[in-house]
């Protein structure tokens, strides 16, 4: 990976410099590092900021702001910004930014447009059906099994698999691999200091990957004619965990599929209309209130519904996937390794 410029934030003559900068622009990209960041007993330990549309006499800069050496008497201006509507962040998949944030420091994210949510729209537009056929069912049937979506077909109708940052990039065309060279990193030091070098370019690369997927959905239309949509969707969806901060293998918070009633949001008034008109139910798996259409009926004849959401109800096929997956690479490596010997 070639070197990825960067100003490192640590003192008070660089924190003001940056935020002097991200000030004067209307959106800016976002995103964080830590240690189990956004989870119980979590720790942030860098805020990276990139503005996107910078003046044409301040070209685009990677700012890195150090949680763990600037004094907290320091981050006030920073916490303004951060909440205010009228600069726009952009964020990919920003659920873990945002329980980091409001968590440990009361500050909630506003004004936000998470890119992965742009991503699972973007998918409709590009001509892909809920039907279980073609990219989606493909998408299902790496998770999940081809059998298994194939007989159960209407409940994988609504489970929508995400895509990483790297994997989107990819899908999008963006990058020529899949994070263009991206280095990956020891994730249990992000509290260290002084932080190797190549952990403090690790995040730089991530809002530069950003904000060149934000070009390529602005380029494509994917954004502005759906922005307001976008917009309180993306507001949901990174705010899913303000209740309470996931614990580190609660699989019922961390996984791979986009929660319901997300992407199906119109507006706060639609929405609140639905759900003053319409039962809802509190899914035993994920603990968030749905509407009735979000969870399976698992007795046909009778009418019973399943206590937990579609997504809730897959889950668990999905985790023994995956187990088995894990198994094959051991069982494949060690046949590796007594061939070697």
């Amino acid at each position: 990976m070639s070197a990825i410029p960067f100003v490192l934030c640590d003192d008070p003559i660089s924190f003001y410099t940056a935020l002097h900068v991200l000030q004067s622009s209307s959106a800016i990209v976002l995103d964080c590092e830590g240690l189990n960041l956004g989870t119980q007993h979590g720790q942030l330990s860098l805020l990276s900021l990139r503005p996107l549309f910078p003046s044409p006499s301040t070209p685009s800069q990677n700012y890195i702001f150090d949680f763990l050496t600037l004094p907290n008497t320091l981050l006030p201006p920073l916490f303004t910004l951060l909440s205010s509507p009228s600069i726009l962040k952009i964020v990919f998949d920003g659920r873990m930014d945002f329980s980091a944030l409001y968590h440990g420091y009361s500050i909630e994210l506003v004004n936000v447009l998470d890119l992965q949510l742009v991503d699972v729209a973007s998918r409709f537009m590009r001509g892909e059906r809920a039907d279980c056929r073609g990219k989606h069912r493909k998408r299902l049937g790496g998770c999940f099994g081809y059998g298994v979506v194939g007989r159960e077909r209407a409940v994988f109708e609504k489970v929508h698999v995400l895509n990483g940052l790297g994997q989107c990039l990819v899908e999008h065309g963006c990058v020529r691999g899949r994070t263009e060279g991206k280095k990956q990193v020891d994730h249990d030091i992000w509290t260290t200091r002084p932080l190797p070098l190549q952990h403090l370019q690790y995040a730089a690369h991530d809002v530069e990957l950003i904000h060149i997927l934000h070009g390529h959905f602005s380029n494509e239309n994917y954004i502005v004619p759906h922005l307001s949509v976008l917009l309180y969707q993306s507001k949901l969806y990174v705010s899913l965990w303000s209740d309470a901060p996931p614990v580190p293998g609660d699989d019922y918070r961390s996984h791979p599929l986009l929660p319901l009633e997300i992407i199906s949001a119109q507006s706060p008034t639609i929405d609140g209309l639905l759900k003053s008109t319409t039962p809802s139910v509190m899914c035993k798996g994920c603990l968030r209130s749905l509407t009735l259409g979000s969870f399976p009926v698992v007795n046909t004849r009778d009418g019973v519904i399943s206590e937990f959401c579609i997504v809730c109800y897959v889950l668990p096929i999905y985790l023994e996937m995956k187990r088995m997956r894990r198994e094959r690479i051991e069982r494949d490596k060690e046949e590796r390794e007594r061939k070697r010997m």
